[in-house]
């Protein structure tokens, strides 16, 4: 609802308190425009500029309110589409860490759609797919309404940034990664779900993995040298340990508890989703298996003409157990 979006702008329906924080870059980005805005965007206003854009409600899936805010963030994008796509940019008025921080009003502008309940409206059935595909790479047996053959050692799909945001609004989970703004998911970034079994047990690690400005921009190559930034997420009430593992099962009930079924738009989830959710318990029967991890990455693929996108990708790669010095060794891919 209305009153729900408007929370994160300052409470109430007044966005005062939200236009004053964003007001130095919109500032900046308007300056660097020049002339913005014709008086017919501003209600008749001779003098329209990109700060006095009317605050509307719009309730778009991707943009609740129209104004200065979301307008300067469209801008800042640009800019950045430009900048890592290595083209000029800005008129050649900017550096590359200004368009970073110009994005930040368009990624920061998704506060008010990246929340709890837009999460819930738009993610369950991504969430509910996400926790179905993990819960069958470890029976390798296939889950009524995933599509892809158990025995699958990728998986992918292609969605927007937004989805990333309201997967981490479902796990409640955040991130920073290197040359980038605080849970940014910035072009070909990705959100990455490790599942091990140790000791017959399922256990999920949780990264967050992209490309700086800098390596975008340039096209690099990754190296041991010039590597990704790989963050490792905590899921708060259940990552433990160095690697911070938590157990599969409780991973689901996170997960899976957070969607609403109300809006799980994917009948054939269904089954999958409510028996987790009555019992919270595994009614599958699994059969003995070699230690294996299983990767699942949602990822933010940006381009010039595309627009923003996500992956989801799934691999498998097998381990073999250390009995004696209780570790494991990894071997090469399948």
């Amino acid at each position: 609802s209305q009153a729900q979006m408007s929370s994160p702008m300052g409470g109430g329906l007044n966005p005062q308190p939200y236009l004053d924080f964003y007001s130095k870059q919109v500032s900046k980005i308007g300056n660097l425009l020049k002339t913005c805005c014709d008086p017919s965007i501003c209600n008749g206003n001779p003098n329209c500029t990109l700060e006095n854009i009317p605050v509307e409600w719009n309730g778009g899936s991707y943009e609740a309110f129209t104004g200065p805010a979301a307008t300067a963030g469209y801008f800042g994008t640009f800019f950045l589409l430009e900048a890592l796509n290595n083209m000029s940019f800005g008129w050649d008025e900017l550096q590359l860490r200004d368009v970073v921080d110009f994005y930040q009003v368009d990624a920061n502008n998704l506060d008010v759609l990246d929340n709890w309940w837009a999460a819930r409206s738009f993610a369950s059935t991504l969430g509910a797919y996400i926790a179905a595909t993990l819960k069958q790479m470890t029976i390798t047996k296939t889950i009524k309404g995933i599509q892809h053959d158990p025995r699958s050692r990728f998986v992918y799909l292609a969605a927007h940034d937004t989805n990333i945001y309201f997967i981490r609004h479902l796990l409640n989970i955040n991130w920073l990664s290197l040359g980038w703004g605080k849970n940014n998911a910035p072009p070909g970034s990705m959100l990455v779900f490790e599942i091990h079994e140790i000791y017959d047990v399922f256990y999920v690690r949780t990264f967050f993995e992209s490309a700086s400005p800098s390596q975008i921009r340039k096209a690099d190559q990754f190296t041991p040298d010039n590597e990704s930034s790989r963050v490792p997420i905590a899921i708060p009430g259940c990552s433990e340990g160095l690697f911070l593992d938590c157990p599969l099962e409780q991973y689901l009930t996170i997960l899976i508890n957070s969607v609403d079924l109300n809006c799980l738009n994917y009948p054939n989830l269904k089954p999958f989703v409510e028996t987790y959710i009555k019992d919270d318990s595994d009614d599958f029967s699994e059969d003995e298996k070699q230690i294996e991890i299983f990767w699942t990455i949602l990822g933010s693929a940006v381009g010039i003409i595309l627009g923003i996108g996500l992956i989801l990708l799934i691999t498998k790669i097998k381990e073999t157990k250390q009995k004696k010095n209780a570790g494991y060794q990894q071997n090469d891919l399948e």
